[in-house]
């Protein structure tokens, strides 16, 4: 049996704010949403919800992605097929770029970013940040 996966961009931010509480603190780290700011998309396996993703649109910026997946679903590829669905987003509505921020230590998130081809910025010993630029001026 293939699974289905579903990514949209999703309106129905009270369900994804009480998907997001719901789950334990141990797996979001310190990673915080504002549901009536952010532009939501979300990932589901089976009609199941398995990750968000969210961003400020700024103009023809996308500004502060954030990125979550259920622990057990982690490393399956699912990040990386939110991310593409946002980046083709981003290109079909004439956003010039995508930025977010990220821990330093977070090498595995680096080359995550890295492959999909953001520049990677150093910002400070904590803080790196990643910028894919779509449109040239």
């Amino acid at each position: 049996m293939n699974d289905e996966i579903n990514i949209i961009k999703n309106e129905n931010l009270l369900e994804l704010e009480a998907w997001y509480t719901s789950i334990e603190a141990y797996q979001k780290s310190d990673l915080t949403f504002d549901f009536e700011k952010e532009v939501f998309f979300s990932i589901h396996l089976n009609d199941t919800l398995i990750g968000i993703m969210s961003i400020c649109e700024d103009d023809r910026r996308l500004n502060n992605l954030k990125r979550f997946i259920l622990l057990e679903q982690r490393s399956k590829g699912y990040a990386s097929m939110l991310l593409d669905y946002l980046i083709d987003y981003a290109e079909n509505n004439n956003f010039i770029s995508i930025k977010g921020e990220l821990r330093s230590e977070s090498k595995k998130g680096i080359n995550f970013f890295e492959d999909k081809g953001f520049r990677i910025i150093p910002f400070d010993k904590y803080i790196t940040s990643v910028m894919l630029r779509l449109i040239n001026y």
